[in-house]
């Protein structure tokens, strides 16, 4: 069953002296084994291997026809870059320069779907799955990957996942450190900044607390720790700006984002809690700048 490219039912039963489609078919997909056990396995000796740099937290997507399989529905789907019916998985990554390899998956259940506890049935959900919101699934994932002993290098996320602020506030609380993209609308402020509530002028719904002036100051102190791209970045663990400049210049792959970060860096700071961390090797941004903006609001 190792041998040969392909690792789906077809060929690997045709790779067996007496092999049975069906059987393993149904070995795989009905049969009451724990996969945990097997897939622990599977992590651990693939990080032995690849010895990952960052660990990337993403959406795998599986374009679909019909409406039976568990979790299709009409949603952003990456492999297509848009909107389509597909399934959807929440993915653990283990990454470097030069390799990639699934450490911990999940798959995505639309609430359409855990609306219907009896479509839930026929699919084969079990009873009791309720809706989580894909950062909880990626939290989870980190957190059963910890459970397994494994050491996480840097987690990267794209801005689907760096604009839940629950999400940033998770790997805070696991004491993780992180790069993770921004869309550009998030502001902040001091930590001692304290919201004004306007007064109730009578009609309408009243005002949300608001602050009265945007922290600036504070963004473009000398000592703000941030980065950027052109879609902005939220960075954990690195030791300054100019530490992370200095490495951009280095890859070759990532010289034309530094000249950019050269020129809009004081535009692009943001203030952000940061943790010492010595980086390894090359800096963990990827070079999205070809890629189209994906659409976050199923997140």
């Amino acid at each position: 069953m190792l041998d040969g490219r392909r690792k789906s039912i077809q060929p690997m039963a045709e790779r067996l002296p007496d092999g049975n489609m069906q059987a393993l078919q149904q070995f795989v997909n009905q049969s009451p084994w724990d996969p945990l056990p097997v897939r622990q396995r599977i992590a651990e000796r693939l990080s032995e291997v690849v010895r990952p740099e960052v660990w990337v937290i993403d959406d795998v997507s599986f374009p679909k026809c019909g409406t039976a399989s568990v979790g299709v529905a009409r949603q952003y789907c990456g492999a297509m870059g848009k909107r389509a019916n597909c399934q959807v998985a929440v993915s653990v990554h283990a990454a470097t320069d030069t390799a990639s390899c699934p450490l911990e998956w999940q798959l995505y259940l639309p609430r359409e779907w855990t609306d219907k506890p009896e479509r839930c049935r026929r699919a084969g959900v079990p009873d009791g799955v309720v809706h989580r919101e894909k950062w909880r699934l990626a939290l989870g994932l980190l957190d059963t990957l910890a459970e397994w002993q494994l050491k996480v290098p840097v987690v990267v996320a794209d801005a689907g996942y760096g604009v839940s602020t629950s999400f940033r506030l998770g790997l805070e609380e696991r004491g993780l450190s992180y790069v993770l993209a921004l869309n550009g609308k998030e502001v902040a402020h001091p930590e001692d900044a304290e919201p004004h509530q306007p007064a109730y002028g009578g009609l309408g719904p009243p005002a949300l607390p608001r602050y009265r002036k945007v922290a600036d100051d504070a963004l473009k102190r000398q000592d703000a720790r941030m980065g950027w791209h052109q879609h902005n970045y939220v960075v954990t663990g690195l030791v300054d700006v100019s530490d992370v400049l200095g490495r951009l210049s280095q890859s070759p792959h990532l010289r034309e984002l530094h000249d950019t970060a050269l020129k809009e860096l004081d535009g692009l700071l943001r203030a952000v809690n940061i943790r010492r961390l010595g980086l390894r090797g090359r800096c963990p941004f990827p070079d999205a700048g070809s890629l189209p903006d994906p659409d976050y609001s199923s997140r």
